[in-house]
């Protein structure tokens, strides 16, 4: 089954996935003003499969603006960037679930940004002599 995109109302997109399943998306919701759509992807790499082969594999894709190396069921959590809700199912399906020993991604899209910066706490701030 091919991505099918369609409009839900004047606020939110969707597309539908080759297994069925459906991606929302909010355009317009991201803080800085662009529309752009940011989901982390969740990578989960074979038993056979190189960690540091596969993190500079998934550096290379231009959409990936952060990955991180997780322990649990997953490997890797990438933050991703896309245009649209198509254009995310197209990097997932050709750019990120065909790489050489991912064994399985899940996605979640970013619906609004609460913080994104760590900022020292106190706590951590060196002690004034």
């Amino acid at each position: 089954m091919d991505s099918t995109a369609g409009r839900l109302d004047g606020k939110t997109r969707s597309v539908v996935r080759e297994d069925g399943r459906r991606i929302f998306a909010f355009p317009g919701s991201c803080e800085s003003g662009t529309s752009k759509l940011s989901a982390f992807v969740f990578l989960r790499l074979a038993a056979h499969a190189d960690e540091e082969v596969a993190a500079e594999t998934i550096s290379r894709v231009a959409e990936v603006q952060e990955i991180h190396l997780v322990g649990g069921s997953d490997t890797f959590i990438a933050k991703v960037e896309a245009e649209s809700p198509e254009g995310l199912a197209v990097l997932l399906r050709r750019d990120l679930r065909n790489l050489p020993g991912i064994e399985s991604t899940r996605t979640v899209t970013i619906l609004r940004t609460i913080k994104d910066r760590l900022e020292a706490s106190p706590a951590l701030q060196p002690a004034s002599a």
